[in-house]
């Protein structure tokens, strides 16, 4: 689309940034669960939620409010009537990134 210039720049870096922490949070609650047992005195416990559960929520509202703004989500894309031409860079390096 060539929409995009030197002062996307900021609004670009915190994409990624929230993608990033959304993967870490993804990674962290895929290989230990989302919750644990917390001791709560003699013999009890009580179940909690990890707290990479509510960043990993957090990120992704982040990420898709960011990915809106690019114009790279279908509701996107038609408010800005764009038609989807199929695969393009970004989601070239998306693939990549969800492989690594």
């Amino acid at each position: 689309m060539k929409i995009l210039d030197s002062a996307d720049q900021l609004t670009l870096e915190m994409l990624c940034d929230a993608y990033d922490q959304y993967v870490e949070a993804d990674d962290f609650i895929r290989s230990k669960g989302s919750v644990y047992k917390a001791p709560t005195g003699k013999d009890g416990f009580i179940i909690r939620q990890f707290p990479q559960v509510a960043q990993r929520s957090d990120a992704w509202k982040r990420v898709r409010s960011l990915l809106s703004e690019f114009g790279l989500t279908p509701s996107a894309r038609v408010s800005l009537g764009t038609k989807d031409e199929g695969e393009n860079e970004f989601d070239k390096l998306m693939k990549q990134l969800a492989s690594n």
